[in-house]
């Protein structure tokens, strides 16, 4: 029976028609213009999928977008795909037919000289010719199938168990449903599946392709939309021994900004950028994802064009491991690698596409992997290495240039150099600072200076001062400061109890506090440890503060002043304490030192001010502050209160009003329920320190700057993603080389790293950063 049945079929399909066409009208072949209604079976036209009607967040968009940039499914011209709109079964064969590879044998087809049992549209004879003659359909089957209506075979709708048919014939899986054919699919509707179809359904559940509704009914007779069906196809290309050449999956090797290297199915490394057309979604049900989600060792499938992935799926999230060392050998021939890792050395095979690239993602060869070479290797399970990143070669020269930065904490220096710009080195422990006829130490190089520098591997083992702004260093005590601006100077104490007396210009000199951002030669004190740097003036140019041990009492209340005796009475934790003011007690508003002249103007009676005392308990600072910058100790938006550590280590207690203000960057609608503990803050204090009536989050985040302009003064930047932002540098706002001496915009550079910090959405400080 079995083989009459197939020869009945052929001879069906084989007849040659001179003037009759069963079903259509001759002459049906594919006609390139042709747009049907439904869109999903035309040709498929290059990278049009995206549609109105299907957004990123409707529950088929993955689908419909995975098969449309492989040209399966189309949209109408309209740019919309009607996803629930049925499907018909000419429209379901010709989906089958692509997803097997075979439409172009679909369309070359002269199916003038082919005669059908039923009728399909012109344009589909060929797809179904073609599945007849691939056993996908069979007329004795769809004999059967055949509408008694006003609709042809072809545009009827097809049904959820039909469908199922047909995918599993389509993905080989045939005789897998055949032994399944006298299983139950356990569905509560299972007697109302037909008989022949029920292998086909078990199988199709079995392979995930299909599944049920909620209330554990099939319903084989319901129609399939164009949604759903493409959920179908989609579902079983993984079982299609047939894919398009637009698919790329393999191993994700690397990560840039914007692309991706990894290793594909036949072992070759492919590159693919990314843009802002890009989907990317997760494993399973993750959904969509974003860039940074994807990591090296997942493994993707992507459809890509011209070197672009369009779409990116995680197929799995097994990272690499990751080791960091330095090369001890590397031999190609055998395709080993011995990696000197802390005080042992390992050995790995190297894959045979194993990728390179250098800190900055750009590609580089196995070759440029050297002995000495710092770098990280990502390794899979098996120890093979699948990608080397070369985060530092080996160098050794001697260099000139301009001194920028030493950081001890992790002993390296940075120096921009004369031929080669701006490089960071590690140096050697008691690295010799030569100046002149004697020795400097780091704490002695100053930025501008001009040294001239010798590596060895990497390492700096010898340093010259060439030429410097600072001639003398002098150590001591701050026995006496004067500030008059006519002719200021200061007196040092030093170890052998001698003294030094220098000069200074008051509008120049830098004065470095490490606790505080910014710090005025006002703000010293007597008894100060100092370091003072002297010009070949013999001028201080700039002093550095040692550490203090300061106490402040906050919010004390100004109960009297007369201005004649300078005597002052302030309430200090409800006890009052009588101070006379004199050249020892620094004043300071919002910022700024005032004379004690205008001392009852700027501090009136019933003003809260903080009192500030040295290590002997003595008056040294009345300060009067528009708000209070600290981490956040305790918030408690119920009772209003708010509790900060200061940058001093101390607490101040503070109240909350009704209504709070929180600002944030890039954050809208804050309330002081987004704030947490160990968040660090400025808190906007009403006039009379009653209340804080606005929060601005405190952040630091490092750019790149990649231009600026001078009259506006403003930055444009991008950070680590690659994403690009602008702000306008306000006139108040610090700008500090690594060093953390001032400077100005001019001498902020495009391609500089900068460190950016932000009071609220108001930028207060922009630092240079000499590391990634």
């Amino acid at each position: 029976m079995k083989s009459g049945k197939k020869k009945t079929e052929k001879m069906i399909v084989s007849l040659v028609v001179s003037a009759m066409v069963v079903g259509s009208q001759a002459g049906g072949a594919y006609a390139a213009e042709w747009k049907p209604a439904g869109g999903m079976v035309q040709a498929a036209a290059a990278l049009n999928y995206k549609f109105d009607d299907v957004p990123t967040s409707h529950w088929a968009h993955q689908f419909v977008t995975k098969l449309a940039l492989q040209g399966i499914v189309q949209g109408r011209d309209e740019g919309k795909y009607v996803p629930d709109d049925k499907v018909s079964q000419e429209e379901v064969i010709v989906l089958a037919i692509r997803l097997m590879g075979l439409e172009q044998e679909a369309l070359k087809l002269k199916t003038e000289n082919y005669v059908l049992p039923f009728s399909v549209s012109d344009y589909a004879r060929g797809y179904v010719i073609t599945a007849i003659e691939k056993g996908l359909i069979s007329i004795g089957e769809e004999g059967s199938n055949t509408s008694s209506g006003s609709k042809s075979w072809g545009t009827k709708s097809a049904s959820r168990e039909w469908v199922a048919k047909i995918v599993i014939r389509s993905v080989n899986k045939q005789q897998e449903a055949n032994q399944k054919k006298s299983q139950s699919t356990g569905f509560s509707d299972n007697n109302k599946i037909s008989d022949e179809n029920i292998g086909f359904i078990n199988e199709a559940l079995s392979l995930k392709i299909v599944d049920g509704f909620e209330d554990n009914t099939f319903r084989p007779q319901e129609s399939v939309t164009r949604a759903q069906m493409a959920t179908f196809i989609s579902r079983a290309q993984q079982y299609s021994s047939y894919q398009s050449d637009k698919v790329i999956t393999g191993t994700v090797q690397a990560i840039t900004g914007n692309s991706v290297q990894l290793i594909d199915s036949r072992g070759q490394s492919r590159t693919l950028s990314i843009n802002s057309s890009s989907v990317i979604y997760g494993k399973g049900s993750t959904g969509k994802i974003s860039w940074s989600d994807i990591k090296p060792g997942y493994t993707v499938y992507t459809i890509a064009q011209d070197n672009t992935a369009y779409y990116i799926e995680v197929t799995d999230q097994v990272s690499y491991q990751s080791t960091e060392g330095t090369v001890e050998n590397i031999d190609l021939s055998v395709m080993k690698l011995i990696l000197k890792v802390g005080d042992r050395s390992e050995v790995y095979d190297l894959m045979s596409g194993t990728s390179v690239t250098d800190k900055d993602g750009l590609g580089q060869s196995l070759s440029s992997v050297v002995k000495g070479s710092k770098i990280e290797i990502r390794r899979t399970a098996d120890q093979k290495v699948a990608h080397i990143i070369i985060k530092e070669a080996p160098v050794n020269k001697t260099a000139v240039g301009t001194f920028v930065s030493v950081n001890k904490d992790s002993k390296k220096l940075t120096v921009n150099e004369t031929d080669g710009g701006k490089q960071e080195y590690a140096y050697a422990d008691n690295l010799p600072v030569i100046y002149k006829e004697g020795m400097r130490s780091l704490d002695h190089i100053f930025e501008g200076d001009t040294v001239r520098i010798r590596v060895e591997n990497n390492i700096v083992v010898e340093l010259e001062v060439v030429t410097t702004k600072v001639e003398m260093i002098k150590e001591g005590k701050l026995d006496y400061i004067k500030l008059d601006n006519r002719a200021p100077y200061l007196t040092i104490q030093f170890a052998d109890n001698q003294f030094g007396t220098y000069s200074f210009d008051t509008n120049t000199v830098e004065v470095i506090m490490p606790w505080k951002l910014s710090s005025s030669i006002a703000e010293l004190q007597e008894g100060d440890d100092i370091t003072v740097y002297l010009g070949s003036d013999d001028k201080v140019k700039k002093v550095f503060v040692g550490e203090r041990k300061q106490k402040v009492n906050y919010m004390a209340t100004i109960h009297s002043y007369d201005s004649k005796s300078k005597y002052l009475t302030v309430i200090v934790d409800g006890k009052p304490e009588i101070f006379e003011l004199n050249d020892k007690v620094s004043l300071t508003y919002n910022g700024t030192s005032i004379a004690i002249e205008t001392f009852d103007k700027m501090f009136p009676i019933g003003q809260k001010v903080d009192l500030t005392y040295n290590s002997k308990d003595e008056l040294i600072n009345i300060s009067y502050s528009f708000g209070y910058e600290g981490v956040i100790s305790m918030i408690n938006p119920t009772t209003r209160e708010l509790k900060l550590k200061m940058p001093n280590g101390q607490y101040v207690d503070l109240k909350l009003n009704t209504y709070v203000a929180v600002e944030g960057l890039n954050q809208d609608n804050l309330t002081l329920d987004h704030l947490k503990v160990g968040d660090s803050i400025r808190a906007g204090m009403s006039n009379q320190h009653d209340y804080v009536f606005q929060i601005q989050k405190k952040q630091t985040i490092n750019y790149e700057l990649t231009a600026k302009n001078e009259s506006s003064r403003q930055l444009t930047v991008k950070d680590q993603n690659g994403s690009a932002f602008y702000y306008t540098l306000p006139h108040d706002a610090k700008i500090l080389s690594a060093a953390d001496t001032a400077i100005t915009f001019a001498q902020l550079s495009p391609g500089t790293k900068i460190a950016i910090t932000f009071v609220g959405k108001n930028i207060q400080q922009v630092k240079l950063i000499t590391s990634n």
